[in-house]
């Protein structure tokens, strides 16, 4: 609504230059392949739905006294207009146009108003490359301007694929109010939504880049969420580039009248998952509590991947023997204390070795680097 309160005040005429600089605007947004406008919707469309219908030219919103047998929009009551209404309506000056975009249509028609005033003009109707239809709005000895369905019947558009129209104004203005539209009878649209051309989940490093790209069957009007948002085309491509780590989810759903579809994928964007593992003392002697020392001490630390981490540490005894520790934290210790072994890599004399294998919560596995200590009599390797 905040954008159409803009529009109203701007004025009875929009010149060329504010619209180039509203494009430009527009242009400098972060917005990605976005149908502008979007495509039309099944039913009526109102010249106020400033998403489906765009300006061109001298175009404007007026106030107008008309009587017909239309109905006010739901925006502005909708009452019975058959004794006469007042309703904010577009008034298309001469050379300008409004335009929009449409698939999947089967019948396309738009309400103008006839006038008894000589400043009225004749309407240009155009769709899917070709002249529809062309009307002069001046009805000589008219009473209010009436409002009409053009063409009536409605045009059958002669495909279901991607098409503009427009109203172009010539000799005078024409005053316009809606879009009718009805839409083909079809299957429910389906939907494939790929990063770097599959389907993901897709990891990499920090800066990501990488590129989206769907393919639509049946579909009137694609719409990105998540990640991405706003009207998307039917079938396309959206690069991306420098994006920090984290992880964000695109889906893309498609809309028809016979029903909707969605698909989605995850770029995870993140360092390569990694850990390191380290002891207190590079030597020990056997049995090094009873002689009032301490037992050996491990710590790693984990970053990188996807968390929450399982970290398995290994270690083993000169005899070969392995003895495994779970742990869950992306810092993590094995110490006397927590392993319930207070005489903690000093039980055997000869070489101890350790290291830790880290999963993440995507599946990735690492392992660290080892490490080492020496454990002997107390005579031969001296105090820790």
């Amino acid at each position: 609504m905040k954008r159409l309160h803009l529009w109203k005040k701007i004025g009875p005429r929009i010149s060329g230059f504010l619209l180039i600089g509203l494009a430009i605007f527009t242009f400098l947004q972060p917005v990605y392949a976005d149908i502008s406008p979007q495509y039309l919707k099944n039913g009526r469309t109102y010249d106020q739905e400033r998403d489906y219908i765009q300006w061109n030219g001298s175009v404007a919103y007026v106030n107008l006294y008309h009587r017909d047998n239309t109905l006010l929009p739901p925006s502005e009551g909708g009452a019975s207009c058959s004794n006469g209404c007042t309703e904010n309506v577009t008034r298309i000056y001469n050379g300008g146009s409004v335009s929009g975009n449409f698939t999947f249509l089967k019948t396309f028609s738009v309400q103008l108003a006839s006038s008894g005033s000589r400043s009225v003009g004749t309407a240009v109707i155009r769709a899917c490359g070709q002249v529809v239809y062309t009307v002069n709005m001046y009805l000589p000895g008219a009473g209010a301007p009436g409002f009409n369905n053009f063409p009536n019947p409605a045009w059958n558009v002669p495909t279901s694929g991607d098409c503009t129209w427009s109203i172009t104004a010539t000799g005078g203005y024409v005053d316009f109010r809606a879009v009718t539209t009805s839409f083909r009878l079809s299957a429910a649209p389906t939907v494939d939504l790929k990063v770097n051309g599959s389907d993901g989940p897709l990891t990499i490093s920090p800066p990501g880049s990488y590129t989206l790209s769907w393919m639509s069957n049946n579909a009137a009007a694609c719409t990105a969420s998540d990640a991405w948002s706003g009207a998307q085309a039917t079938h396309g491509t959206q690069a991306y580039s420098n994006v920090r780590s984290g992880s964000y989810t695109y889906t893309l759903t498609c809309t028809n009248p016979a029903g909707s579809a969605s698909d989605s994928i995850t770029v995870d964007v993140m360092a390569p998952l990694s850990g390191t593992i380290t002891v207190a003392y590079g030597r020990l002697p056997l049995y090094a509590p009873t002689l009032g020392l301490p037992a050996q001490m491990l710590t790693g630390t984990l970053s990188g991947g996807n968390p929450p981490y399982v970290v398995l540490v290994q270690i083993r005894e000169p005899s070969g023997n392995v003895i495994a520790l779970s742990r869950n934290a992306a810092s993590w210790s094995v110490t006397p204390e927590n392993s319930g072994d207070v005489n903690l890599g000093t039980t055997q004399e000869g070489t101890w070795i350790a290291w830790a294998e880290i999963e993440d919560s995507a599946g990735v596995t690492v392992h660290t680097a080892s490490v080492s200590w020496e454990v002997a009599w107390y005579p031969v390797h001296g105090l820790p």
